[in-house]
């Protein structure tokens, strides 16, 4: 009974696939097109890494070591050495070395692609509206024959397109007053793109894309990552925080070893100074008792022997 009804419901099935097969067909073509349009847009990702050994003389070091092996104790130093590393104000820095605070692109076929080391437009945001002081925004550019066309856009409602004959003049937009200037020529073809962002915004999307951990527990090794489409700006990028890293150590190194010689001058001169009063202090008392110096006095009680009486008889 079980068998002949398993029988009819597979005779449904395909009776039914036979009589809409097209539908399948559809379905496969939909999703296969799906798929290549998909791959097709998106930007391949590669990953960027790079690591710091942290070289320190410590007495307790091989003791440390040895209980981190019976995973007793951890190297604190290096957990420190990552708190550092992935603070805001050393990424904002290697930022703002590399002038990172805008995104440039430019279309390729169907996908963007970042522009890192010589980026076709620069804007200078002459008077931004309230809104686009506080949410990112982005400015876009297409060369026509009459002149360019710029388009703004700032959430999903807020567009703007402005048409200029040339980029020469500040532009009036939806997001205030910018400046654009082309560092190159811009092909007719393509469209160019500049994602603005406050600051801190800018410094946050970085910060949680790098990763940076300790390559174990009780290792000395301090590991960078990140993955993006861009990898000669994830390269840059690394090597510029560490770069900030290594010149923040200097600067401590320095500040630290000023201050200790100006603190050792300092006492220096309290105790010459100290040492001089007491000189003074020991000098004023003994010219207010009249006492002289033990050498001195020493040396003036030495009076030569007076001559004997005695003759020496033959």
């Amino acid at each position: 009974m079980n068998q002949n009804t398993n029988e009819i419901d597979v005779r449904k099935v395909l009776r039914v696939a036979k009589e809409h097969w097209w539908w399948f067909v559809a379905s496969v073509a939909v999703c296969v097109l799906l798929g290549t349009a998909y791959y097709l847009r998106k930007a391949p990702r590669w990953t960027t890494d790079a690591s710091i050994m942290l070289r320190q003389k410590d007495p307790m070091g091989d003791q440390l070591a040895s209980l981190s092996m019976l995973g007793l104790s951890g190297n604190t130093a290096a957990e420190d050495e990552v708190v550092v590393l992935a603070s805001r104000g050393l990424l904002y820095q290697a930022i703002d070395a590399l002038n990172l605070w805008d995104a440039s692109a430019k279309r390729g076929g169907l996908r963007w692609e970042g522009e890192f080391q010589n980026p076709a437009l620069t804007i200078d945001y002459l008077n931004l509206t309230e809104d686009a002081q506080v949410c990112p925004f982005v400015v876009s550019v297409k060369p026509t024959r009459k002149g360019y066309k710029v388009k703004t856009k700032m959430g999903f409602f807020h567009r703007s397109t402005t048409r200029v004959a040339d980029l020469s003049s500040p532009i009036e937009t939806g997001v205030g007053t910018i400046a654009i200037h082309a560092n190159r020529v811009l092909s007719s073809d393509t469209t160019y793109r500049v994602s603005h962002s406050r600051r801190e915004l800018v410094v946050a999307k970085y910060r949680a894309a790098i990763s940076i951990a300790q390559h174990k527990r009780e290792s000395n090794i301090i590991t960078l990552s990140t993955q993006s489409s861009m990898p000669e700006r994830d390269k840059a990028l690394l090597h510029q925080l560490i770069e900030q890293y290594n010149l923040n150590a200097i600067v401590d190194k320095n500040m630290i070893a000023t201050n200790t010689a100006a603190f050792i001058d300092e006492r220096l001169d309290i105790i010459t100074k100290e040492l001089s009063d007491a000189e003074n202090a020991v000098a004023d008392y003994k010219e207010q008792n009249k006492i002289a110096d033990i050498g001195t006095q020493a040396y003036c009680s030495c009076k030569p022997a007076a001559p004997s009486n005695a003759r020496w008889r033959r």
